[in-house]
This record gives structure tokens, C-alpha cells and sequence, in this order.
């Protein structure tokens, strides 16, 4: 049962400013001709600039973004580099 509860609660992951986070391209909307099987679930790293409120992050993007910089923090994952194959 509490794993049916857990489901509904908020993340309770914390990022600090300068942190490395990835953003879901859940919301992200794309042109309409562009296949979205094929496109990424996360795009980034961005850096974390400020922490607005208790689920709320702006994200410092490039100029060339077309959306907002603030994101609730379900749509946000900790960026961990590949040391693997670099």
C-alpha cells in the first residue's frame, strides 16, 4: 500500500544553485512535423541559477530557447556524467 501512496507525493529532490540538471521534454512542444518517438526525454545539462520556491527552479538556458526558464522540480533530473565512455 505505501507504494501506491509514494506515488502521489511530491519528489523530494533538492538541487542547489550551480547544479547540473536535465529537463523533461514532456511539455516541450516541438513543430508538428517532427516525429516524437525519435526525439530525447531529457534535454541539457542546464545549470541551476535560483531556487524560486519550494518546487519551483530557474534554469539558466540559451538565448536561443523559446520557453520559459522556471520548472516544477518533477520535471527536473540530477545531470550525472558519463565517465564511462569520456
Amino acid at each position: 500500500m505505501a507504494r501506491y501512496a509514494n506515488k502521489k507525493r511530491w519528489p523530494d529532490e533538492v538541487f542547489q544553485v550551480g547544479d547540473l540538471v536535465l529537463v523533461s521534454a514532456r511539455n516541450i512542444t516541438l513543430p508538428w512535423n517532427i516525429t516524437h518517438k525519435f526525439n530525447h526525454q531529457y534535454y541539457g545539462p542546464y545549470k541551476v541559477s535560483k531556487h524560486i520556491n519550494l518546487v519551483t527552479y530557474e534554469l539558466e538556458l540559451p538565448d536561443v530557447a523559446q520557453f520559459h526558464n522556471a520548472f516544477h522540480v518533477s520535471l527536473l533530473k540530477r545531470f550525472k556524467p558519463d565517465t564511462k565512455y569520456g
